[in-house]
């Protein structure tokens, strides 16, 4: 077996992460924490950070932001984490999705102004505001907010965020019809084949 390293995790993010959907903020916190979240060294009884279990977490979180959690974790949801993962891992994602919300817009500011909501300058709060997004569309008209926003943000999440909001839309049902969204498909017309494969996972 491998030890958890920068190896091992830019590894699983290329052939796990990103193809099956894993949440982008756990990705980068992954990327960014790789010796110190994975603990390997623990009592049989406590939870253990993995790739699995991280995964685990990363539905906790795509849906804890679905249903209107804050960048800023609450303590319920913490909880839920450190259950998975153990308490210091649950501490360095908690941490890291709230020092990476510096000038991430809120979810209201995005689906009402998507066009005009603040986008930050820094890549990991690009990349908070950009999975914020994400997690905004749940019907057509969200979906097409979704897409706006994620239109304005640096070029390579527009791909990877706009993948997922594509197989996200095909999931829940929703038709972007806005000149935005029908842009960014014409634009990335082979995208669609990767969101139709990754679409029932996110």
């Amino acid at each position: 077996m491998q030890d958890y390293n920068d190896t091992t995790v830019e590894q699983w993010i290329k052939n796990y992460a990103e193809p099956a959907g894993v949440n982008m903020m756990i990705i980068d916190a992954a990327r960014e924490n790789a010796y110190s979240l994975f603990d390997n060294v623990t009592p049989a009884d406590r939870p253990m950070c993995s790739f699995r279990s991280l995964t685990n977490v990363s539905h906790l979180l795509s849906t804890y932001l679905e249903q209107g959690g804050s960048l800023d974790i609450c303590p319920d949801m913490r909880a839920l984490m450190a259950a998975a993962i153990g308490e210091d891992a649950a501490r360095i994602i908690a941490d890291h999705c709230q020092n990476n919300a510096l000038g991430v817009p809120s979810r209201d500011e995005i689906l009402n102004n998507p066009e005009g909501a603040a986008v930050p300058d820094a890549t990991g709060s690009q990349n908070s505001a950009g999975t914020l997004a994400l997690s905004i569309a749940t019907d057509s008209e969200s979906a097409d907010s979704a897409v706006k926003y994620i239109m304005r943000l640096r070029g390579d999440l527009q791909v990877q965020l706009g993948a997922r909001l594509l197989g996200k839309s095909r999931r829940i049902g929703s038709i972007m019809v806005s000149d935005a969204a029908t842009t960014f498909i014409q634009s990335h017309a082979d995208l669609i084949a990767i969101a139709r494969e990754i679409g029932d996972d996110i």
